[in-house]
């Protein structure tokens, strides 16, 4: 626990004492350690049969007809992300923390809603509390 603390702790200093680092190079770090951390995952799920794929000329199950499109969903997907998080970065600069995790609950709530309105599910009253829970006051 406390390697992990000091390990997030060390990412807001410069080594040796330098200035702290910005929001690019925290986000670069950050983005750095997960894709690390998600190369087993992706290797178990589904790395195993595109390198199959390559290695042997069979087909694979997870591998798409076309491959370029799967290059495209993770150029797609790893840009869409990256502006995500600096417009994140961006916005806690401006606004305090409490207003930014608020925003990101109404986000929530917002999707949810609409989800339930686009693919016409029922709700129960219930569940139509709990989505409305956020805004009532004691």
């Amino acid at each position: 626990m406390s390697n992990g603390h000091a390990s997030v702790k060390g990412m807001f200093k410069a080594p040796h004492g330098k200035e702290k680092l910005d929001k690019l190079n925290i986000l670069f770090y950050s983005s750095g350690m997960a894709f690390l951390l998600m190369i087993p995952i992706w290797l178990f799920h589904e790395g195993g049969g595109i390198i199959w794929h390559y290695l042997f000329g069979a087909p694979s199950a997870t591998l798409s007809d076309n491959p370029t499109s799967l290059t495209l969903s993770f150029v797609f997907n790893g840009t869409v992300h990256f502006g995500q998080n600096i417009i994140a970065f961006s916005l806690l600069s401006v606004a305090s923390p409490v207003a930014y995790s608020i925003a990101g609950l109404v986000k929530r709530i917002f999707v949810i809603v609409v989800s339930i309105l686009w693919f016409g599910q029922s709700t129960t009253l219930v569940q139509a509390l709990g989505c409305l829970s956020p805004f009532l006051h004691y």
